[in-house]
């Protein structure tokens, strides 16, 4: 009987299929102009409440400094358009309030613009918009923004404006369907989830809370300071905790019991990937040199270079100089000859990688080898013996195992996406989302400007 685990109370198997939870409003339901956030004077017992998903920093590559952010926050709560959610800090409600969004149904509109903040630079950053509504909640181009960033700057370094710009615009795209999945889930977590499941997130959120203040050497205003390198507050981010563990208890609950794997499934799974996946085929790493007639003045000539280099490498020479000396080949006498790991029947010159087998490791070729016009002589490096991971091995279990439940689990989400996107009314602002490809434009110069690591 093949080693089966059984499923249960798996948060860490949720987190580790690629679940997060993240990328919608700050305030559910509530107006924007009284969106409010966790507050961190509240007893640890009693957080709570919706969050957005954090990403990197708005404010980054254009050197905002704290006190330059401090005083753009003060505009934003200053701002009396709806397109940007100002922070109240101070306005805090209940853990429940703030989940169900009670009593305070929202107006935003899709159609909402959104105000500029400047830069140190000078010049004009676009904050936000809301470029989808999910039953009334908004997303924000930022927010959107956040979940690509990283991407795009790395991009940047290798795209003109024109394409960077329909890059940007194909990732962000890609990104508001996955902050409206997201926002779909967890707002089925807020219907679905009873007390006590809310007061486990409530307890996972504290824990890792803590852990952020501990890390940052106890000091919390120092947690605060480095949780601006990521684009939120730190408030904002233990909120993001909140809601992620919200969506993941979900999903232990409602999903993975329903997730079964079979002693037959197993074994189908390893009789079909045993040759891809748990069979180490032999291998071999070598050296080599090649001689090319032509350029060393004929094939006698050739012949009397691989005589020579086989002696001197028979008498201790290092036989990576040798290759450097000896090979026409500019890449081999580069590299010392190094071919790498070879697995065998996967190398283009048939009687080099049969003489490679047939010797030990230290060895090196003594037969002529001809092949393709040219003489080679090789020196074997080191050699691994192919072997067959058998069903039986607890180890291989557990990976197909592992492999079939991920499977499971994302066609089961597939599904639950499925039927909340059919049950939820979903708007989308395809003229804002242009807003977020703007704010990355915005970056664009600076990203660019990044030199390669």
């Amino acid at each position: 009987m093949p080693y089966v685990k059984t499923s249960g109370w798996l948060l860490a198997a949720v987190g580790g299929m690629g679940l997060l939870a993240g990328c919608g409003s700050s305030g559910g339901n509530q107006p924007l102009e009284s969106r409010t956030f966790y507050n961190p004077n509240r007893p640890a017992q009693s957080l709570g409440g919706p969050v957005d998903r954090p990403g990197p920093a708005l404010y980054d590559d254009v050197k905002v400094d704290l006190l330059e952010k401090e005083k753009a926050e003060a505009a934003r709560r200053g701002e009396q358009s709806t397109g940007i959610a100002p922070v109240v800090a101070e306005n805090v409600k209940t853990p429940g309030e703030q989940s169900a969004g009670r009593n305070t149904p929202s107006t935003t509109q899709a159609s909402t613009t959104a105000p500029a903040t400047t830069t140190p630079s000078g010049q004009y950053m676009t904050i936000g918009g809301v470029v989808a509504e999910v039953n009334g909640t908004p997303i924000y181009a930022d927010r959107v923004l956040n979940q690509v960033e990283k991407d795009l700057a790395a991009k940047a370094r290798d795209m003109d404006a024109k394409q960077f710009r329909q890059y940007a615009l194909q990732k962000l795209t890609e990104a508001r369907e996955y902050c409206i999945n997201n926002e779909l889930e967890f707002a089925a977590a807020q219907r679905n989830l009873d007390e006590k499941d809310r007061q486990l997130a409530d307890k996972l959120t504290t824990a890792w809370r803590q852990r952020q203040i501990t890390e940052a050497g106890g000091s919390l205003e120092l947690a605060r300071r480095m949780a601006t390198a990521d684009g939120l507050n730190f408030e904002e981010q233990v909120q993001e905790q909140y809601r992620k563990y919200m969506t993941q208890i979900y999903y232990t609950k409602r999903v993975l019991p329903r997730i079964q794997i079979t002693a037959q499934d197993m074994r189908d799974y390893y009789r079909t990937h045993k040759e891809s996946e748990f069979t180490q085929h032999e291998q071999v790493r070598f050296r080599m040199i090649k001689i090319d007639p032509a350029a060393v003045g004929g094939r006698e000539a050739a012949i009397a270079k691989v005589k020579e280099a086989q002696d001197k490498a028979a008498r201790g020479f290092d036989f990576s100089e040798l290759a450097k000396g000896y090979s026409t080949d500019p890449n081999l006498a580069r590299t010392g000859g190094d071919v790498g790991w070879i697995q065998k029947g996967s190398f283009r010159l048939e009687k080099v990688e049969k003489a490679a087998f047939d010797l030990q490791p230290g060895q090196v070729s003594q037969n002529f080898i001809e092949e393709d016009g040219a003489f080679y002589v090789i020196k074997v490096e080191e050699r691994k013996v192919g072997h067959v991971q058998p069903f039986e091995d607890p180890a291989v279990q557990d990976r197909i195992y592992a492999t079939l439940r991920s499977q499971q689990f994302r066609a089961l989400r597939e599904q639950v996406i499925g039927q909340l996107t059919a049950n939820a009314i979903i708007r989308k602002n395809n003229d804002l989302l242009q807003t977020a490809v703007d704010m990355a434009m915005q970056r664009y110069p600076q990203w660019a400007a990044i030199p390669s690591a």
